[in-house]
Order: structure tokens, then sequence, then C-alpha cells
């Protein structure tokens, strides 16, 4: 709830405090760092926290580690 918070004040933050020729530079440095820093390393942040849940891989034809065939639920809670 607080992230959700931050990500909506921050640019109205950021229109009041900065002067007139420096609100629109100001919000997109902002909105890029917020991508570059959240957007992007998120997603595989949460897919190696789901991968280690893992019990049973499955096998690629090639002998390489294939899709997860079970996970553990319990560790999702």
């Amino acid at each position: 709830m607080a992230g959700a918070l931050l990500i909506a004040s921050a640019p109205l933050f950021l229109r009041r405090c900065l002067p007139s020729e420096l609100k629109s530079l100001g919000v997109g440095v902002y909105m890029l760092l917020i991508r570059t820093l959240a957007g992007i390393p998120s997603p595989i942040y949460f897919g190696a926290l789901i991968d280690k849940t893992c019990l049973m891989w499955g096998t690629k034809p090639c002998g390489g580690r294939g899709a997860c065939r079970m996970y553990d639920t319990h560790s999702f809670r």
C-alpha cells in the first residue's frame, strides 16, 4: 500500500517543488529511475523466488532442466 502511495504522490511532489522550466525533466528522470530500478529487476527476483519453491523439475529431451512439475504450495504463504 505504501509503495502505491509513493508512486502516485512523488510526481505531484516534484511538480510542486521544482521550478517550472525543470518540471517535465524532473518527472521524466523520476519515471526513468522507477522503470529501471523497479520495473526491470522485479520479475527476475519473483521468478527466482518461485523457482526456489519447486519440488520436482522436469527434464528436457537433451537432458537439461525443464519446467517445474510440482511446487511447494506451503512456501508461497
